[in-house]
């Protein structure tokens, strides 16, 4: 019998001021968003650390707000990712990401390592890479660029134990026109998966197909973030999204009529 794949499904950040009304009440303080976001979902995905490494004290005042259970996902630092392009320096940074998490305690969920989009496929370079990610990381990989679609790289992502992630994102009018595209294929390369939902809208119909293309695949858990942005559209739809995973709570495919 397969085994029940656990969703963890959340927001790119969640401390926006323009969410008050949409999702936070709207006299919430900053600084309790956190805890009225954890007690809704199980993740959420931290995009600052790209711009700066943490520091443990706030790692540590997060997952003391937080219930247990929840999971923090880091974004490795623009240092790892754009400047050393996964070369010199950058297994050093990332060990260093990993010890200050360590903070985070067992609310420290995968690393996401976002490539830039002019960054090509290069094996030898991701292997490198690879070999000195610090031991338990789990870590995540969204390739920007088409060249890294590839067997052998799907083959040393999984030889290393880590995931491809797979974006989805609104098409390019210029290049893709406007006809509805199938869903991307999703990479099994480990038991985990990693996917971002990061169109500005999805109706009920795209988020069900959604929640059956991703438990389909043989992973024990799922990570699934939506996009933020000023409208507070990003909670609902994860709330939506995580209705339809769930079959004994939404048994029914939803109609396809857009979510508010």
């Amino acid at each position: 019998m397969k085994s029940v794949m656990k969703i963890f499904a959340g927001t790119s950040g969640y401390s926006y001021p323009a969410w008050k009304g949409p999702f936070y009440p709207p006299k919430l303080p900053q600084r309790a968003m956190l805890a009225y976001y954890a007690e809704r979902f199980a993740t959420v995905e931290i995009n600052n650390t790209f711009y700066r490494m943490p520091k443990a004290d706030m790692l540590e005042r997060w997952a003391g707000e937080t219930p247990p259970g929840f999971l923090f996902v880091l974004k490795a630092p623009a240092q790892v990712t754009h400047r050393t392009r996964l070369k010199e320096g950058a297994g050093d940074a990332t060990r260093h990401l990993w010890k200050m998490s360590e903070a985070l305690g067992e609310r420290r969920g995968p690393i996401l390592f976002q490539l830039p989009p002019n960054l090509r496929a290069d094996l030898p370079r991701l292997a490198g890479f690879l070999a000195q990610l610090p031991d338990g990381m789990k870590a995540a990989f969204e390739f920007r660029h088409p060249s890294w679609e590839a067997p052998e790289i799907d083959a040393a992502l999984a030889d290393a134990g880590c995931a491809r992630c797979v974006a989805d994102t609104d098409p390019d009018p210029e290049k893709d026109g406007n006809e509805p595209h199938d869903l991307p294929p999703l990479s099994p390369t480990t038991d985990w998966g990693y996917v971002r939902l990061r169109k500005t809208s999805y109706s009920g119909d795209e988020l069900y197909a959604w929640s059956r293309h991703i438990l389909a695949q043989p992973w024990q858990r799922a990570f699934v973030f939506f996009k933020h942005e000023d409208e507070g559209a990003a909670p609902r739809l994860a709330t939506a999204f995580s209705a339809c995973c769930d079959e004994t709570a939404h048994p029914m495919k939803p109609d396809s009529q857009g979510i508010p």
